[in-house]
């Protein structure tokens, strides 16, 4: 029998069932927004494009490699605009850059789309997932073979967000180089994780790399033991005339002679990009 439209009992049910379609969209939505932290996990070599570029053979050849650090900021340049273009014509011509502030997608991400416009292969990383898909994290670029890789988790449940850093080992000719890639937060996990990234830097076998953005200005007390690291380059400020500049994306290297660098003014995104060439022994 049906209920008469008007009746108490139909306009109860009718409020019923909103309240639980109205409860059901506010878990959804909460569902969906709530970030979840990934696990440490690994792999041997990166993907790779349809085609892969040609690297530069006589740099290679004589021991030296082109690497660069940038945090992309999803592609947003100073103008609002999203070009990933942009950021690919600005990291063109190096070996090895690291990424950070990737975003992801359901259909894929964005290092994987700067790894087929450059043809390079590429690693995506990330921190953690939101809306039902890796979100958001690191990434890298690299011509070389890479023997393998590893992801670890550095927040804790203070983090006022989710960090993580990436370990590669990639091979130029017979050597293995070291390299670490991160993003470390500004907030309550700030000094932990610098710890942690210290420590590790310090602990590879040269020759090693560390890029990334440490949110840590070059003057900052607690840059002091990372750049205090027997043997330790910080390339960036040892290298480069900055004016009085300060930056917070670092490059760092271990048993490595560095012969060339540069910076690219922020545009294509809110950071700058630095690369720097290096030679082995």
């Amino acid at each position: 029998m049906l209920l008469p439209m008007r009746s108490p009992l139909f306009r109860h049910g009718r409020r019923v069932l909103l309240i639980a379609l109205a409860a059901m969209g506010i878990a959804l939505l909460w569902s969906g927004n709530h970030r979840v932290a990934l696990p440490p996990t690994d792999g041997e070599g990166f993907e790779s494009p349809p085609a892969t570029a040609p690297v530069d053979a006589d740099r290679l050849a004589h021991g030296r490699i082109r690497v660069g650090t940038y945090n992309i900021d999803g592609g947003r340049g100073i103008d609002g605009h999203q070009d990933l273009q942009r950021i690919a014509n600005v990291i063109a011509g190096c070996d090895l850059v690291a990424l950070n502030e990737v975003h992801g997608t359901f259909c894929g991400n964005q290092s994987c789309d700067l790894g087929r416009l450059l043809k390079l292969p590429y690693l995506f990383a990330p921190v953690e997932r939101r809306w039902w898909h890796d979100d958001f994290g690191n990434g890298a670029l690299c011509a070389l073979p890479i023997e393998h890789w590893q992801r670890f988790p550095l927040s804790t449940a203070r983090a006022q967000s989710n960090r993580n850093v990436v370990l590669l080992r990639t091979r130029l000719g017979a050597r293995i180089i070291n390299v670490l890639i991160t993003h470390i937060e500004k907030g309550p996990d700030h000094s932990q994780q610098m710890d942690e990234v210290t420590a590790l830097f310090s602990s590879l076998s040269e020759p090693s790399l560390l890029l990334g953005d440490l949110n840590t200005q070059p003057d900052d007390a607690i840059a002091g033991p990372l750049q205090r690291i027997p043997g330790a380059v910080d390339v960036i400020n040892s290298k480069l005339p900055l004016d009085g500049l300060g930056h917070i994306d670092w490059i760092f290297t271990r048993g490595m002679r560095c012969t060339a660098a540069g910076r690219t003014p922020m545009g294509a995104s809110d950071h700058p990009f630095f690369w720097a060439e290096f030679e082995l022994p």
